[in-house]
């Protein structure tokens, strides 16, 4: 199977990457824009995994609902909440999230305000 630049294999481990523009980090409100999912294709064992972007395909509802925002999807290390989520006409899924005041939150906080978490 060719891969291409836009796939990911790593075997057992699937991994899909959030990013976001410094440019968007509010200090005053503790949020950012951030882009935590896309169309790209991503291997999954025997077939290709590519996410539907259609908003006929989308249920944005939970994330919509102050969605825990978590560190590496980890229920046990929430760091802040979604405020909003949406597709964008890049066909990506975007969503602005505010950072907890908490030790864990404020950590990540500094790094992101940093550019050392992007």
């Amino acid at each position: 199977m060719s891969k291409t630049s836009n796939v990911r294999d790593l075997g057992a481990i699937v991994k899909r990457e959030a990013t976001f523009d410094t440019a968007s980090v509010n200090a005053d409100k503790r949020t950012c824009e951030l882009s935590f999912s896309s169309e790209m294709p991503v291997q999954r064992g025997e077939y290709m995994e590519v996410l539907s972007h259609d908003p006929a395909d989308v249920d944005l509802s939970r994330l919509n609902d102050a969605h825990p925002l978590l560190l590496n999807h980890d229920p046990e290390r929430q760091i802040g909440v979604v405020e909003k989520a949406s597709i964008g006409a890049d066909k990506r899924g975007h969503a602005v999230v505010r950072f907890s005041k908490s030790s864990l939150g404020e950590e990540i906080w500094r790094d992101v305000q940093d550019g050392i978490r992007r």
